[in-house]
């Protein structure tokens, strides 16, 4: 998320003593053994201020060996936008107010009795030693938790050793409460803060189902956290059905067998179906009943789309660079030239994309047995394959991301479909923009 959202570059350190499963990229550091912050020290022993280990932070500078801008991120907060600005807030410190909270609490005195705050520190920028002061403050008093026993939180609300001015305030509209507000895609941060009360209608992000959100909690274009169940399905490309000449390029000699079906999906528990004519109708396919047959066998649901009359195809269309008056042909397309990229040149804009092929959980596998994220990302490769100067950014092995020939849980999975997560992040297809995205 940070390097989607972040132009300069940065370390990125978790301190840590659990090192296991936490990406490469990542640089650990232990937990600093400093009495009484260090989880050992207190953990099962007491239960004053339980988040009291984030105090080490400030002193980070020490030990990192590092100086410069810092910015810390609680592990339940998702990035959505750009934080370029944060390297210039970090100038002077900034926290996080909880602006969901209703106003006036603090003259409520049960507020002040426990302590209350309107503090969060869920995110929080500084520069070099700025709050070396209240590291000093807590190892010197360690008795200060038995006073803010609630959390971090609470002391910086009401304790401060750097001075009364000490904390900014990040902008309200950077950030807001998935939990306690409405969700506010243009924000920079939503937060997953829980209060943990009970009967309180609260989620963590384990438990989020939206789209947008997970899209960018996962990289903005992320792959299958499960085994998709659904698969758009192309039975063969043997002959043109479109009623557009230029198609019959993409014409070949493929089509899916019962038993090719029944190798790819027979242990695999799928949902839906879908039968989808990118240029050849299903039902050409010899075996189309029995296929049909036999996933319903396996009780999943067969979607046979309508096709429009118009003789269209949505995906199918002819480049600009072609001349509609031309015979086009898979031997001569590659003599019509052109003076510029067919992808898009233009300055890189930001986009979410909302990607449909994650959302329904599904994949596309063509009438070769090849497996795509979607039948738009196949016909991209296709084009590579066929037009002059139709570049894609991206690998594609047409041997081993072939169900014929492997498991397609091996296949997404491999580093392909990897390769596709990492350069959709960056840099979106075209045909991703004109149909799962939106500029912000």
């Amino acid at each position: 998320m940070i390097d989607a959202n972040y132009v300069n570059q940065f370390r990125m350190v978790c301190f840590t003593d659990e090192p296991d499963n936490i990406r490469e990229e990542v640089e650990i550091h232990p937990i600093p053994d400093v009495e009484p912050l260090h989880p050992k020290y207190w953990f099962g022993k007491e239960n004053y201020c339980w988040d009291r280990s984030k105090f080490l932070l400030f002193n980070a500078q020490e030990w990192l060996s590092t100086t410069g801008p810092f910015c810390y991120f609680d592990l339940d907060i998702i990035i959505q936008n750009s934080i370029d600005d944060f390297y210039d807030l970090a100038f002077n410190p900034h926290i996080l107010y909880s602006h969901w909270q209703p106003e006036g609490q603090l003259k409520e005195r049960r507020f002040r009795d426990i302590r209350g705050t309107y503090f969060n520190s869920s995110c929080m920028l500084w520069w070099a030693d700025q709050p070396k002061k209240i590291y000093d403050d807590v190892v010197s008093n360690p008795d200060i938790f038995k006073v803010f026993y609630k959390g971090s939180d609470n002391y910086h609300q009401w304790r401060r050793p750097a001075g009364g001015d000490f904390w900014n305030f990040l902008p309200n509209s950077y950030y807001y409460s998935y939990n306690y507000q409405e969700t506010n895609y243009d924000a920079k941060l939503s937060l997953f803060n829980q209060n943990m009360q009970g009967g309180e209608d609260t989620i963590s992000i384990e438990e989020l189902d939206d789209s947008i959100l997970l899209n960018h909690w996962h990289g903005k274009y992320d792959m299958y956290k499960e085994l998709p169940t659904r698969v758009v399905l192309e039975l063969t490309n043997k002959s043109n059905d479109t009623d557009n000449k230029f198609n019959n390029i993409f014409v070949e000699d493929d089509e899916l067998t019962l038993e090719d079906v029944k190798r790819i999906f027979k242990d695999y528990k799928l949902e839906y179906v879908t039968l989808l004519r990118t240029l050849t109708s299903p039902t050409r396919c010899k075996d189309y009943n029995k296929i049909l047959d036999w996933f319903a066998d396996q009780g999943a649901e067969v979607i046979l789309p309508q096709i429009p009359n118009t003789g269209e195809v949505d995906i199918l269309h002819i480049p600009d660079f072609i001349r509609k008056d031309a015979d086009v042909t898979r031997e001569n397309v590659r003599e019509f030239t052109q003076t510029y990229e067919y992808r898009n040149t233009e300055k890189e804009e930001q986009w979410i994309i909302d990607c449909e092929a994650r959302n329904d959980n599904s994949i596309y596998v063509n009438a070769k047995g090849q497996v795509f994220p979607c039948s738009y990302v196949a016909r991209d490769v296709l084009e590579n394959r066929l037009y002059p100067l139709h570049p894609i950014d991206y690998p594609y092995n047409d041997k081993y991301n072939n169900a014929k020939s492997f498991a397609v849980k091996d296949i997404v999975y491999n580093d392909d479909f990897e390769h596709y997560n990492e350069s959709l992040k960056r840099d979106h297809l075209k045909i991703c923009k004109e149909k799962c995205g939106r500029c912000v």
